[in-house]
């Protein structure tokens, strides 16, 4: 399974929203669903029938559901994410206030000791950690928004193949769905920004 991260930045300027979200191709990517005007009734409904059925489907994936302005009666944008995971580990909603860190401050991960280290100023920002954020299962902080009104959900489920893998596989302490969102969302001020550090990280941490 390859991870997805979907990023918006919540912006009154219509021209401004279509480029951050042109990131993503505006269409439905993996778990990512950006709704367009002329679709959303029927999208919606689609959501519906999919979250009725899916006990009966055994389904196991994350999904984010992102509405623009244009979409919406009242010209709101609604961000959505629901996660498909042990039931057993429960999520809650947190808030973490804006901070400096300290020089050369640095984030371990608990699930597999992804490493990297971490900008002087960190964003004030939401997310829904697992309840247990010491448990060796990791923080999962998943999805939220931050001070600059930029939104990150991470991850949504997607899928490789045996032939993408023998050319790129996967770095055994990469950055997983555990970390993404904590060293990402708290140091953006943009949707392309978050997809800029996120592949920074990439390139620099995961030789």
């Amino acid at each position: 399974m390859v991870d997805m991260v979907a990023f918006i930045s919540i912006r009154d300027d219509d021209r401004n929203l279509k480029i951050e979200y042109s990131i993503l191709k505006e269409e439905f990517i993996g778990g990512i669903c950006i709704i367009k005007k002329r679709f959303l009734s029927k999208i919606i409904v689609s959501l519906l029938a999919l979250g009725i059925a899916s006990p009966a489907l055994n389904s196991f994936a994350c999904t984010t559901v992102i509405v623009g302005k244009g979409a919406t009666k009242g010209g709101s944008t609604i961000i959505a994410r629901n996660e498909d995971d042990n039931p057993t580990l429960p999520k809650h909603f947190v808030v973490r206030l804006a901070k400096d860190n300290v020089d050369g401050a640095k984030y371990i991960s608990k699930v597999n000791n992804f490493t990297c280290e971490l900008p002087k100023h960190q964003y004030k920002y939401t997310c829904t950690p697992q309840w247990d954020e010491n448990s060796a299962n990791g923080q999962f902080e998943e999805d939220g928004i931050n001070e600059k009104g930029v939104a990150m959900s991470s991850t949504e489920s997607t899928y490789s193949n045996k032939n993408v893998l023998s050319v790129d596989p996967f770095v055994s302490d990469g950055i997983k769905e555990d970390s993404m969102l904590t060293v990402v969302l708290p140091y953006i001020n943009s949707a392309r920004e978050g997809v800029q550090r996120l592949g920074d990280i990439v390139t620099n941490y995961l030789n």
